[in-house]
C-alpha cells in the first residue's frame, strides 16, 4: 500500500509506494476533481533563475540555495546517470559541488516562467508531479499552480507532460527517445504501455476503411504489424510491408529536412515527399511533425492538421497548441473578411484558455488577448520557396523508393527509470516547456477536454 508521507495542499497528497520505489515521492489526488479545478497553489518557488541556467555560471544567490534544496529532497539521479554526467561536462570549469547540485535540481525539477518562458522555477510540491504522455493536469510556472484538465478520482496519480503538445503526437519510440535523452528515464505511462502505437496511424483497412495502427514488439522494437483500430483485423503482409516501407522513406526525408544542411529548394523537395506520405496518412505522427515543425505546405493547412491530429490521437484536449492553432486560423479568416469563422475560432480558443488559466469567463480571456500578439511560430519556408516547390511538383520525382529505406537508428537498450508504471518521477524544465509558452502567460500541458464543455475541434 502507498504510504502517505506528507500533506502539502488541499487537493493533493504526496505519497511513496514501496512497490514502485523508482517513483520516489509523487502526487495523488486527495479528492475527486473536475476539469479546471485548482489542486495546488504554491506561494513562492524554492528557487528562481532569471533567464535560466544554460551553460553560464549560476548566480551566487542560486548556489546559496543548495542546502534548502537538499532538505526539500527533490529528485536528482545517481552519479552514474549519463544526463548528470553531461551536465557536469557542460558546466563551467570552476563550478562548485553546490553549483553542480543546484544545476542538476534545475534540470530535473524546474518549470518555465517569466514573460517569454525563459526563467526557471522550482517548487517543492509541483516538482513531485510525474510525467505521462496522457496527463491529467497542467502546471503554471508563474502562478505556482496545478490544475486538473480532465475528471480525476480520489487517489488517482497526478501527472503532467514534460513534452510539448506537438511532441506528444510523435510515435512512441520518438517520445521515449526524447524522454530518455533529456530526463534519463523510460516512460511507462498508459499510452506507452499499450501494444498499439496510437500515433503511427495508416489509412487503408480493406475490411472497414478504418485506420491501421502499428503494433510493435515493445521489447525489441522489431518490425510492426498493422491492426485496424475499428474492426481489429490484421492487415495483409503486402499492405503492411508497403505502408512500413513508405513510413521509413518519409521519415528519412523528414530527417534530411530537419538537418539544416540543405538549400531551401532541396529542403522544399524533401518536404514535398513527406507531404505525399502525409496526404495518404494524415493522422500519422509524420504528418503532425511536418505541420508542427515546418508549417508545410502553408500555415492554415498545418494548423488544421494539428487540430485534427490532437483530436484523433489524444482526444479532445485543452492545451496551448489547440489555443494557438485556433487563434492563428481566426486571424487568417479575419484577413479574408470571414468574421463569423473568426469569431467562432477565437471563442473556442478562449474557452480552452479560460479553463487552463482558471479565468472567470472566456470573455475575460478575450479582453486580455486584445492587446497581445500571437505565439512563437515554428520554422516556415519563405512563401516564394513553397510556391516554387508546388509549381514544380509535377516535375518532381515524388516516388520515395529511391530514398533511404531505414529510419534514424535508435538504441534498443533500456535506460534507468520506470519500466512499467503509469508515470515516472521526473520533472520538466524550462528548456522543454519554453517551446510551449503561452501567448498570454507561460503554462504547461494538458489531457482530455470534458465533452460537456467542448465537443471537438473547431476549424
Amino acid at each position: 500500500m502507498p504510504l502517505n508521507t506528507m500533506d502539502k495542499a488541499e487537493g493533493v497528497r504526496i505519497i511513496a509506494d514501496p512497490q514502485k520505489p523508482d517513483l520516489g515521492l509523487y502526487l495523488v489526488a486527495a479528492k475527486d476533481a473536475k476539469a479546471g479545478d485548482l489542486l495546488v497553489r504554491e506561494e513562492a518557488p524554492l528557487l528562481r533563475v532569471t533567464g535560466g541556467a544554460g551553460r553560464r555560471p549560476l548566480p551566487e544567490e542560486a548556489t546559496l540555495k543548495a542546502s534548502s534544496l537538499r532538505a526539500a529532497n527533490l529528485f536528482v539521479p545517481n552519479r552514474e546517470s549519463p544526463v548528470l554526467q553531461r551536465l557536469k561536462t557542460e558546466a563551467p570549469n570552476n563550478e562548485t559541488e553546490d553549483g553542480l547540485f543546484v544545476r542538476s535540481v534545475l534540470h530535473f525539477n524546474c518549470f518555465a516562467a517569466g514573460v517569454s518562458g525563459t526563467d526557471e522555477v522550482v517548487y517543492g510540491t509541483l516538482a513531485r508531479c510525474n510525467h505521462s504522455c496522457l496527463p491529467n493536469c497542467f502546471v503554471d510556472g508563474d502562478e505556482g499552480t496545478l490544475r486538473a484538465i480532465r475528471p480525476i478520482v480520489e487517489g488517482e496519480a497526478l501527472s503532467i507532460s514534460y513534452l510539448d503538445e506537438a511532441s506528444l503526437l510523435l510515435s512512441r519510440s520518438e517520445r521515449q527517445d526524447h524522454l530518455r535523452e533529456r530526463w534519463d528515464f523510460q516512460c511507462g505511462c498508459s499510452r506507452c504501455s499499450e501494444p498499439l502505437d496510437d500515433a503511427r496511424r495508416f489509412r487503408g483497412c480493406h475490411a472497414c476503411k478504418g485506420e491501421l495502427l502499428a503494433k510493435e514488439q515493445l521489447a525489441t522494437r522489431g518490425e510492426a504489424e498493422l491492426i485496424c483500430s475499428k474492426c481489429q483485423k490484421v492487415a495483409s503482409p503486402h499492405v503492411t510491408r508497403k505502408f512500413l516501407l513508405e513510413e521509413r522513406q518519409a521519415a528519412a526525408c523528414l530527417e534530411k529536412a530537419r538537418s539544416g544542411d540543405l538549400e531551401e529548394e532541396e529542403e522544399g523537395q524533401e518536404l514535398m515527399r513527406v507531404l505525399r506520405f502525409a496526404e495518404q496518412h494524415p493522422t500519422h505522427a509524420i504528418s503532425s511533425a511536418l505541420a508542427a515543425e515546418f508549417d508545410f505546405p502553408e500555415a492554415a493547412a498545418a494548423k488544421r492538421t494539428l487540430l485534427q491530429n490532437l483530436e484523433a490521437i489524444l482526444g479532445p484536449v485543452p492545451c496551448q497548441l489547440a489555443i494557438d492553432c485556433r487563434r492563428d486560423l481566426a486571424k487568417a479568416h479575419a484577413v479574408k473578411g470571414e468574421q463569423d469563422k473568426h469569431n467562432q475560432l477565437l471563442k473556442a480558443a478562449a474557452e480552452i484558455a479560460a479553463l487552463l488559466d482558471g479565468a472567470s469567463s472566456p470573455e475575460s480571456v478575450l479582453a486580455e488577448w486584445s492587446g497581445h500578439g500571437s505565439s512563437n511560430k515554428p520554422k516556415q519556408l519563405p512563401l516564394s520557396v513553397v510556391e516554387a516547390t508546388l509549381r514544380s511538383a509535377n516535375d518532381l520525382d515524388l516516388n520515395l523508393d529511391h530514398h533511404a529505406a531505414s529510419p534514424p537508428a535508435r538504441s534498443a537498450a533500456a535506460s534507468p527509470g520506470v519500466a512499467a508504471s503509469d508515470s515516472a518521477e521526473r520533472v520538466p524544465d524550462a528548456a522543454a516547456t519554453a517551446a510551449n509558452t503561452r501567448a498570454d502567460k507561460p503554462g504547461d500541458l494538458f489531457s482530455q477536454w470534458p465533452t460537456a464543455l467542448y465537443s471537438g475541434p473547431t476549424f
